[in-house]
């Protein structure tokens, strides 16, 4: 039975720690709050109070040292967009200096589709591109997590999260002048995200990264405005900006190589 530890076990990583204990792994999840303790143990995933990036008392440094695991999964935001400069650094140095490498065989990493800037058209794992602002920043810890962990890295870039409590016609209900109404949606269902976590690591890749997005790429205008009217929500309004050439995340690498049966989006 191998030990994953789970950084970050919020939106994503809870459920996730949920379903790998189901497959038989033994999974520590950590958290910031002492008040989310028992929701971990009701799921069967022992927890440890961290925040990563933030200074660590000795016996919480003994204590997440002790974990030891094999499988490494770093499942928090790095919420990059209000990040500067090399903050993003920082974060990288605390996983070095806190977590014991012993066991370690595999690093599983959420990233994000931010990576690729807009204007490129269609996109997979191969492209050349320098992103700027959040997605720089978010390339710049994939590579230095990279140098940390070397070809034990697994790089998941996520395109934009849906499911559980986020309702996508939420998201843009009811504003006004937004540019890119023709532009394509890039999203992803969580149920599918957990999927391709589960897939990594139980075929035990390693050195890989893969985009994880839905198929079918309707526009902004069209999805949201229909999302929005299923909640009965005021509809959001597009002005004539409009991007060329905007990005489209090509996700075949994943539904060949992990066998995923992403949902088309309408």
């Amino acid at each position: 039975m191998k030990t994953v530890l789970i950084l970050g076990c919020g939106w994503l990583g809870l459920p996730l720690g949920e379903r790998l204990v189901r497959n038989g792994y033994e999974v520590i999840g950590s958290v910031r709050r002492q008040s989310q303790l028992s929701l971990l143990e009701d799921k069967g995933i022992i927890p440890l109070i961290v925040e990563v990036g933030a200074s660590l008392s000795e016996s919480a440094v003994r204590k997440l040292k002790s974990t030891n695991p094999e499988v490494l999964v770093i499942a928090y935001p790095l919420k990059s967009r209000t990040m500067s400069g090399t903050a993003y650094e920082k974060h990288i140095q605390w996983i070095s200096e806190n977590v014991n490498f012993q066991s370690l065989q595999q690093v599983v990493l959420a990233s994000s589709t931010s990576v690729y800037p807009d204007g490129m058209g269609m996109v997979d794992e191969t492209n050349e591109y320098t992103p700027e602002g959040s997605g720089l920043i978010q390339l710049r810890y994939e590579e230095g997590l990279r140098r940390l962990f070397g070809k034990k890295l697994v790089v998941l870039r996520l395109a934009g999260l849906i499911g559980g409590d986020r309702q996508p016609g939420r998201f843009l209900a009811g504003k006004k002048e937004l540019p890119n109404a023709l532009s394509p949606v890039n999203l992803v269902d969580r149920e599918d995200v957990l999927t391709a976590f589960q897939k990594v690591i139980d075929e035990e890749l390693t050195n890989e990264v893969f985009n994880i997005c839905s198929s079918g790429h309707p526009s902004r205008k069209e999805y949201y405005t229909k999302q929005a009217e299923l909640l009965a929500l005021e509809l959001p309004e597009f002005s004539d900006v409009q991007i060329e050439n905007p990005k489209i995340i090509v996700n075949r690498k994943a539904k060949e190589q992990l066998g995923i049966d992403f949902g088309i989006l309408k």
